[in-house]
């Protein structure tokens, strides 16, 4: 139970601290509750609050200021189409959204060697460190977009990455990257 909401099914990971092991947060860390309990609601991230709020369908208040985008599910994982643009020169593709992720942008790799993206970048810095579920390490290059463009609105000067991934999520040719927290915020 979460507040007066009753969850069904509950599947409990064990070992999560190991997901967020680099996390200054992983000692707080408790657990996750994923698509399958969150699909049956309406779910409002109040980032200004912290609270993460569960409406039943038909439940929720709709603000003056809402304004409603479509996106695709793939396999029950959020995508958009998105764009980049960096000296000029516009990158688009199907992104994936991430919550947990606190980089704004990041390009798969294979998105980056194709469009090669290293050559368009005027300054960058290299770090190396483990990503997603598998912590597979890899190295991602850091750098300014100029401009990423999504649902019609568009955020300048964004910090981006790319992967240099060559296996896991980083390294698919499924999708072009993934959009983080900080453009959800």
């Amino acid at each position: 139970t979460i507040g007066n909401i009753e969850l069904d099914q509950v599947t409990i990971m064990k070992n999560l601290k190991k997901l967020h092991k680099s996390s200054p947060v992983a000692d707080k860390f408790d657990g996750a509750i994923g698509y399958d309990n969150l699909s049956n609601f309406i779910v409002k991230i109040n980032y200004d609050s912290k609270e993460l709020e569960l409406y039943n369908f038909g439940g929720l208040p709709i603000p003056d200021a809402f304004e409603a985008f479509a996106i695709n599910l793939s396999y029950n994982i959020p995508m958009l189409s998105a764009s980049l643009t960096l000296n000029e020169k516009q990158f688009e593709g199907i992104f994936l959204l991430d919550t947990g992720s606190q980089m704004p942008a990041i390009f798969n790799s294979p998105m980056a060697r194709k469009n090669k993206i290293a050559s368009q970048m005027e300054k960058s810095i290299v770090i190396e460190r483990k990503a997603g579920v598998s912590e597979v390490s890899s190295k991602f290059v850091l750098f300014r977009g100029q401009q990423l463009a999504i649902f019609g609105k568009s955020f300048d000067k964004i910090p981006s990455a790319y992967s240099t991934a060559n296996s896991g999520a980083l390294a698919s040719t499924g999708f072009q990257g993934i959009i983080g927290n900080p453009v959800l915020k």
